[in-house]
């Protein structure tokens, strides 16, 4: 049937606009959608005529939409969903009458994948509406021109009203028109009294509305910065091709075969014959506008003029230009309805190509935070979940205040007084001086305001920042606006990378007692710089176990939140607030506060951490949701649950080398009252099992305090069998009671085993020797090849160690190779566990031999002379050293000379 394609096109473009339709949280242009659709019509009109210019349709109809269906994201959107629907026939429609039918078809096709009409067809918002009126304006306003009649001057006329009623930019379609036509005179003399007598009927149906609302129009604000006209026909053109959300620097190549065929169209517009002359329409239809409504803001700086979504009519110039063009590459020379099957290979081709762009847009569309909406839904949930009494929660961004509560829920007040009116800078500071009195701690979501800098500034210099995070495409911080600094730890710990200058670490302030999990550890870190330092330094803060679990991480704000280090006086003490927020499913028990200083650029630390402890956590006071916790693996029904706990999550390296440490994360949430019980872990592999168990407060922290809902994250180091064969390994969990009875347990997870190749037989070693390292023996080594004994300065030098294993050990030691002065120092030395971390020494089977290689740098202004090379063994832990059979701590090797 001839209308099957169209018909399934529709179809195709419902089901694009129908999937995820509430996936995305509203956003504030949508939150004024919601509102206005929950007054009344006598409201509704009032507030159009005095506060907001909008023209009288859109807006008005939502209230009877919302009276139907609700106001949910689904239902408010499905609205905007129909309109974006019936653009794809209406192009068509407009395609074939303009030009040719494939033309049309194709761009329709075009249309109904475009990822920027699928966006604003899942949008409550009247940008799809705007299309679908332009196109029946313009596909009612060609016919007018081609036949004539009354029905098409009333079908131009609802067409051209209804869009006029929708959104003030419509003008640009008569415009378009008016265009066209000065551009065809004298041949469109002949069209000029149809479109007169239509635009009058359009005229005088419009004119009462624009006669009463006329005053608040003129003087609408500009709140959209005005840009250089080659921006903004390079922003309509990313918008148009695929959607104005990606990246810049991607979206200049994948427009350019967008581009590439909407030049072919518009040079096959000026070659071929249609019903009535396509190159003044679809270059008046797709670029005119765009120029306008950029003179007309330089015009008139205080108007709101060019933005994409405001001009997005445009878009169906733009592809039904595209779609000319493909349909020129499939006929070939000018007069051929059909080319050769080559041409129409190379069009299908090109329809392809961009249908595989709109694809991988719509596909990041779909799933990306990045090309989402502002995620206010995100950002109430996570504040919902993980506030404390004594919070406030801060918003700004107009319609703030009226979206921000569809979704929050919970006791903490919501400051919205930096909205419209804008405070100015100082009043705006006192107001945040008296709120964050209020409160211990503040919430702040910044909508990019020009006010947000201001507050920032204030919350970093008066507060202490804790915690900040992209929720999608809206920002969310964390300060601690009130602290607890008696405890005062006296520090004087250097940070340095030589032989540049360094800064040290005076003191720190930090709360007295403990501080539960879920809340803020506040901090004041005296710096004091020892000269001008060369970078802006960041900071790491990390609380981690006894074992250097990290269970607590953050590196914002930077250390030069409000002074750049590279500004420091030097010689000077400078105080720096912030706060560490301690995770919620943290176990209570004592801990040690890690402050690392590091490079930005690569993240190269200036010596090491300095050290606070013991840090002291207490029992989380709230339970939030297990969902909002992104636990690894999360199971909403308990994997494994006894006795009042349940395991809903756990994190496992993917791949394990046999007889390697098993470090596993394990989420357990209470049910109920917590009884005793012990946890046996199990790595199997059919033939070897090594059984370990804990008592569940050893992974959980004290059981008393432990609140039903509430999960604890607690980490188990599990050692493994070196005699581990096979691929994989069944890991295996079971909950043990007092008495010792298993009753509960399954499978966890099969971990990969990356068991390598293993030798037993003595390779030929240069320069043999026999010492062993242990008592008693744990490891041999049988000797060593040294190609070279004398070098220069600046060469490397390789040095190749065999060793034995003695025994299985339990511990993973660290070698050491060392190229010692005559006085004993140190010039040259390489410490890694063997073969670079790939062969550790828990994974050594007895009587295995490895070839162990290294490479010492010499430095360049090594001096002349001898030098002694020197090998070992030590406890990364402890540093203590194994000792030598012969006596010492360390192997003779060889000497070296330097000339």
């Amino acid at each position: 049937p001839p209308h099957l394609p169209i018909l399934l096109l529709t179809l195709t473009a419902f089901l694009l606009r129908a999937w995820r339709l509430d996936y995305q949280s509203y956003w504030l242009d949508e939150a004024w959608t919601v509102y206005f659709a929950g007054l009344s019509p006598r409201e509704m009109f009032r507030y159009l005529l005095t506060t907001e210019a909008h023209p009288p349709f859109y807006h008005p109809s939502t209230i009877f939409w919302r009276q139907l269906v609700g106001a949910s994201e689904y239902g408010m959107r499905y609205y905007s969903l129909l309109f974006g629907v019936l653009a794809v026939p209406l192009t068509y429609r407009l395609g074939r009458d303009l030009l040719t039918p494939r033309a049309g078809l194709i761009a329709a096709v075009l249309v109904a994948f475009a990822p920027y009409q699928v966006w604003h067809s899942q949008e409550a918002r009247m940008y799809s509406l705007l299309t679908a009126t332009a196109a029946l304006s313009m596909w009612s306003f060609v016919n007018l021109l081609r036949k004539g009649g009354w029905r098409w001057q009333a079908l131009y006329i609802l067409g051209t009203v209804w869009a006029l009623a929708s959104h003030y930019h419509a003008v640009m379609v008569i415009g378009v028109q008016g265009l066209y036509l000065l551009l065809t005179l004298p041949r469109s003399r002949r069209y000029l009294l149809r479109w007169g007598v239509a635009l009058l009927g359009v005229i005088l149906l419009y004119a009462p509305w624009l006669a009463v609302s006329w005053d608040l129009l003129k003087n609408r604000a500009n709140w959209v910065p005005q840009t250089t006209l080659g921006e903004a026909y390079l922003r309509s053109a990313v918008a148009y091709s695929l959607n104005e959300f990606v990246p810049r620097q991607q979206a200049v190549w994948l427009i350019l075969p967008f581009l590439a065929l909407f030049g072919l169209g518009l040079w096959a517009a000026a070659r071929r014959r249609h019903p009535l002359p396509a190159l003044p329409l679809l270059a008046a239809f797709s670029l005119a506008p765009i120029l306008v409504a950029w003179l007309y803001g330089e015009l008139r700086p205080n108007s709101v003029a060019f933005l994409e979504r405001y001009l997005i009519p445009s878009q169906l110039g733009y592809l039904l230009t595209i779609a000319l063009g493909i349909d020129a590459l499939a006929r070939g020379r000018p007069g051929q309805q059909t080319g050769r099957p080559s041409r129409r290979g190379l069009a299908a081709g090109a329809l392809l190509l961009l249908l595989v762009l709109d694809g991988w847009t719509l596909y990041h569309h779909y799933t990306d935070p990045g090309y989402a909406k502002p995620d206010w839904r995100g950002v109430a949930r996570t504040i919902t979940n993980f506030q404390l009494p004594g919070d406030g929660v801060i918003v700004t961004g107009d319609g703030g205040e009226k979206l921000f509560p569809l979704y929050f829920r919970g006791p903490a007040p919501v400051y919205t007084p930096f909205n419209t009116p804008v405070p100015p800078p100082d009043e705006a500071r006192r107001i945040l001086a008296d709120i964050a009195a209020r409160h211990r701690r503040l919430w702040y979501t910044p909508y990019g305001a020009p006010i947000d800098p201001i507050l920032q500034d204030w919350l970093a210099r008066n507060a202490y920042p804790a915690w900040h995070r992209w929720i999608g495409r809206k920002q969310l911080a964390l300060y601690a606006t009130q602290a607890d600094l008696s405890r005062r730890e006296a520090l004087h710990h250097p940070f340095a990378d030589p032989p540049g200058p360094g800064l040290t670490l005076l003191q720190a302030g930090l709360p007295a007692g403990p501080v539960p999990a879920g809340d803020l550890l506040p901090l004041a870190l005296t710096w004091q710089a020892d000269a001008p330092l060369p970078a802006d330094y960041r900071l790491s803060l990390r609380l981690v176990n006894p074992r250097g679990d990290i269970f607590a991480q953050s590196d914002w704000p930077p250390l030069t939140a409000v002074l750049p280090t590279t500004a420091w006086p030097a010689g000077q003490p400078v105080t720096d607030r912030r706060s560490l927020w301690i995770p919620v499913d943290t176990p209570p028990g004592e801990y040690a506060l890690q402050v690392l200083v590091y490079h930005p650029a690569d993240g190269h630390p200036l010596g090491s951490p300095a050290v606070i402890q013991p840090v002291a956590v207490a029992p989380a006071t709230i339970a939030p949701p297990p969902a909002s916790l992104d636990i690894p693996n999360f199971s909403p029904a308990p994997v494994l649950s006894a006795r009042g706990v349940g395991l809903v999550g756990f994190a496992v390296p993917p791949r394990l080398q046999p007889g390697q440490e098993l470090w596993l994360w394990l989420y357990w949430q209470a049910t109920g009252p917590v009884e005793p019980l012990t946890i046996r872990l199990t790595l199997d592999d059919g033939q070897t099992a090594l059984p370990v168990d804990l008592p569940l407060p050893e992974i959980t922290g004290p059981t008393d305090g432990w609140q039903a809902g509430q999960v604890r994250r607690g980490v188990v180091h599990l050692p493994t069998s070196p005699r581990l064969t096979g691929q994989q390994a069944n890991l295996n969990i079971a909950l043990l009671n007092a008495a010792g009875q298993v009753v509960e347990q399954t499978t966890l997870t099969r971990p990969n085993l990356d068991v390598r190749a293993r030798r037993f037989e003595p390779p030929a070693i240069a320069r043999p020797l026999q010492a062993s390292l242990g008592q008693p023996p744990l490891v041999r080594l049988l000797g060593y090849d040294l190609p070279e004994t004398t070098v220069a300065p600046g060469d490397p030098l390789t040095v190749t160690l065999y060793w034995q294993a003695a025994a299985e050990m339990d511990t993973s030691y660290t070698v050491f190779v060392q190229l010692l002065n005559a006085a004993g120092q140190v010039v040259a030395q390489i410490d890694t566990p063997p073969q670079n971390g790939a062969a550790p020494t828990t994974t050594w089977l007895s009587g295995e031999i490895l070839t162990d290689p290294y490479t010492l740098t010499l430095p360049p202004d090594l001096p002349p002379g001898d030098y002694r090379l020197i090998t070992g063994m030590y406890h990364p832990a402890t540093g203590q050293r194994l000792p030598v059979d012969s006596g010492g701590d360390f192997v003779f090797l060889s000497q070296v000379t330097v000339q």
